[in-house]
């Protein structure tokens, strides 16, 4: 090779690096322009509070599984959970706030998220059509027990089958479903395992029952508590995250994280 090649050479290399410095300089530019939007967009939440929500997700977690609702949307982005996360402070607020977005955005919008997903995932769509229509129709206890129904079967589909052992309920399936490291510092799948463990409690041969919702009653028939359309809507809404969260494999049977 002559030295006229070398030169053409080493001018196309400066060339592509010039170009890659190029395209990262522009990244990094967008990369800034998005990071003053989004302190902008939160400057009103106060943006000194977001650097403790780390350590205070574990009990944000806790709280919200308490309040019945899994804080989370399909039209939700992330700085809509944080806003969220840092407005509500008790159950009467979070309720109010998840009404309020519903009623801004619409419920067809998370019932159409659902139908996709539960085809998707090859469930029952006509059970989950059941469970809309009998929401629309006022019949709460009907469409709860359509919404057990399903959740069960995202716990079931796919569970590892083992020689002479049943496949687990919700109740203990989903923490062994769980396949990311620091689970409990996630508010969104922690608060969706509570309320699960919650709702698939054991009764003690129903002796035992809250002023709540609980699966194990009202699918034997012997429940008290009558549900309501606040329990359907966080029905809905945590079967929504169910999918969300087996979409996103943090809940997964073919576990990636050993």
């Amino acid at each position: 090779m002559n030295w006229i090649d070398l030169f053409f050479q080493d001018a196309e290399q400066r060339m592509v690096i010039r170009e890659k410095i190029t395209i990262i300089a522009k990244a990094l530019n967008e990369f800034r322009k998005t990071i003053d939007r989004l302190t902008e967009h939160i400057g009103q939440f106060e943006y000194d509070k977001l650097k403790v929500i780390p350590d205070r997700t574990k009990n944000l977690g806790e709280n919200w599984a308490n309040y019945g609702w899994v804080p989370c949307f399909p039209w939700f982005k992330a700085v809509d959970v944080i806003d969220v996360l840092l407005q509500v402070e008790n159950a009467d607020q979070a309720n109010k706030i998840m009404f309020q977005s519903i009623e801004q955005h619409s419920i067809e919008e998370l019932f159409k998220a659902l139908v996709d997903y539960c085809r998707k995932f090859g469930h029952n769509s006509k059970t989950l059509y059941d469970s809309i229509n009998a929401y629309e129709q006022s019949l709460y206890s009907a469409c709860c027990l359509c919404l057990f129904s399903i959740i069960d079967s995202c716990f079931i589909y796919g569970q590892p089958i083992e020689k002479e052992k049943r496949r687990a309920l919700p109740r203990n399936a989903v923490s062994r479903s769980v396949n990311i490291d620091y689970f409990e510092f996630l508010v969104i799948p922690y608060s969706t395992e509570l309320i699960i463990e919650k709702m698939y409690a054991n009764v003690k041969d129903f002796s035992i029952e809250e002023d709540a919702l609980y699966r194990n009653f009202i699918s034997h028939g012997m429940n008290k508590y009558n549900p309501d359309k606040l329990d359907c809507l966080k029905l809905f809404t945590l079967l929504y995250n169910i999918y969300e969260l087996f979409d996103a494999e943090v809940f997964s049977w073919d576990k990636t994280n050993g």
